[in-house]
């Protein structure tokens, strides 16, 4: 008898599931949608049910057919940022959405860095002050649930049921990064901004891709095809199919990314998976959206000689990935604890790249990038570097260079001496009568002294391609 009841309670839930439009916490109430667009809204409702979406701002009705799965999609056209607005899903049984704005939606990912709480299981700095003042009603948040699925999932699940208006309340165990991100945009835009953190700490590139992307790569395709599988963070696709596939196609304004960190003893093999990921992202939204990110910061043991390191070859690996359209990337090798991964200054970390989408995105007449290299030319025992984005000037940090080495052809590095003329860097040592090659801040924990008039930190960089350390003897690998 018991188990008769317990089969009838569970059809009758499941027949009174779809008795209403079911959205999840993706459409929801507070959330923001993305201005000026033609923006999805989907969800489930009683197979065969023709669906109603109505918006406030305007008078249209967009319609939908659930299909024998029950599933709908509907399209509706937004306008300029502004709200709260109300949105009405109806198939005869009608859902409300309230408190809704429109404005700009950014997607957040990566791993523990850009996970990194406002206030939790770390700190930023001021925390305290930080969460105090958290109170914005015009940025909204959304925590992704962390979800490894072996195959790519429909539905959404977040740690909330719906979005979360910016307080002290919601604002703590927030990605530091997105939030004053969005905090950083919502007050130089003056429009409402959400924000979805999909993150997850230790986790690597690979599970960030499509299960068909990832497979073009050839140490990934045997293990793909493989009936094997666990349900973990650093399973190959495991959290694209958990956390980002369920959200194609919303419609946003581009991505934020800070990961690298877990790939360190694969910096060459980083260069294509990075942008495998970028460009894969862009094919399941259908949209070459901003996609713009964080190069690893400083860490590990400082060096007094030059030395092939490992976090080097990630960041240059980074820097590559700018050969794509629409990418930007916040240099942090400066902000950095070179004793903890975890550092606190994430306040910088957003406000560089917030800097990059207000110049690159928005149109703003900001500096956004600090210097980078552009050339070089040899000039007897010295090499002249010359360099693009030195708004308002070279400057050294310390009043002198100190990240520069120079080698010759031996292929050996030594400290350099270096000076600053206009917009170049002259760099020479009296070890190195003939060179052939320079490298700034190449090290895992470098004293990155070269800036801009705008305070914005150079890339590090080198001149030549000789052989790197990821394809040598690799020390032990660690989570972070």
């Amino acid at each position: 008898m018991k188990r008769i009841i317990t089969i009838l309670l569970s059809t009758l839930a499941a027949m009174g599931a779809h008795a209403v439009p079911v959205l999840g916490p993706l459409f929801s109430d507070n959330m923001v949608m993305q201005q000026e667009t033609d923006a999805p809204i989907w969800g489930k409702a009683r197979p065969g049910k023709t669906v109603t979406v109505s918006c406030s701002w305007n008078k249209a009705v967009a319609t939908a057919k659930a299909d024998k799965e029950g599933n709908w999609k509907a399209v509706v056209r937004t306008p300029k940022a502004g709200g709260p607005y109300t949105v009405t899903v109806s198939d005869g049984h009608a859902v409300t959405l309230r408190n809704v704005m429109v404005g700009e939606v950014w997607l957040c990912s990566g791993q523990s860095n850009m996970e990194y709480p406002v206030r939790g299981w770390a700190q930023v700095l001021d925390a305290d002050r930080e969460v105090a003042g958290a109170g914005h009603p015009g940025i909204r948040l959304l925590q992704i649930r962390k979800v490894a699925a072996e195959r790519p999932q429909a539905a959404v699940a977040a740690n909330t049921p719906s979005w979360q208006v910016s307080s002290p309340q919601s604002v703590p165990g927030f990605s530091a990064v997105a939030y004053f991100f969005a905090r950083e945009l919502s007050g130089r835009l003056h429009v409402p901004v959400g924000v979805i953190d999909a993150t997850w700490g230790g986790s690597n590139i690979e599970s960030w891709i499509s299960g068909e992307t990832l497979k073009l790569v050839p140490e990934f395709a045997d293990s793909i095809a493989r009936t094997g599988y666990h349900p973990w963070r650093n399973s190959q696709t495991a959290l694209y199919n958990g956390m980002i596939h369920p959200p194609v196609p919303m419609a946003m304004r581009g991505v934020c990314w800070y990961q690298g960190e877990q790939n360190e003893l694969r910096g060459h093999q980083y260069r294509d998976l990075f942008t495998l990921l970028i460009r894969d992202w862009r094919k399941q939204w259908q949209h070459d959206f901003p996609f713009y990110y964080v190069q690893l910061a400083n860490f590990h043991e400082r060096r007094e000689e030059p030395v092939e390191a490992l976090w080097a070859e990630v960041r240059e690996a980074q820097d590559m990935a700018l050969r794509l359209k629409h990418t930007g990337m916040a240099v942090a090798v400066d902000v950095g604890q070179g004793d903890n991964v975890h550092y606190p200054n994430k306040q910088e970390v957003a406000r560089r790249l917030a800097l990059i989408a207000l110049a690159k995105t928005y149109g703003q007449d900001v500096v956004y990038s600090g210097p980078r290299y552009a050339s070089y030319e040899v000039d007897n025992d010295k090499i002249v570097i010359s360099f693009t984005h030195t708004d308002g000037g070279l400057a050294a940090r310390n009043q002198a260079l100190n990240s520069f080495t120079i080698a010759g052809a031996d292929h050996r590095f030594h400290r350099a001496q270096a000076r600053i003329e206009g917009d170049k860097v002259v760099v020479w040592s009296r070890q190195v009568k003939m060179p052939v090659a320079v490298r700034y801040a190449w090290q895992d924990n470098p004293d990155a002294d070269l800036y801009n008039g705008a305070g914005l930190p150079a890339a590090p960089f080198r001149t030549d391609d000789w052989q790197l350390l990821s394809y040598g003897k690799l020390r032990g690998n660690s989570e972070y």
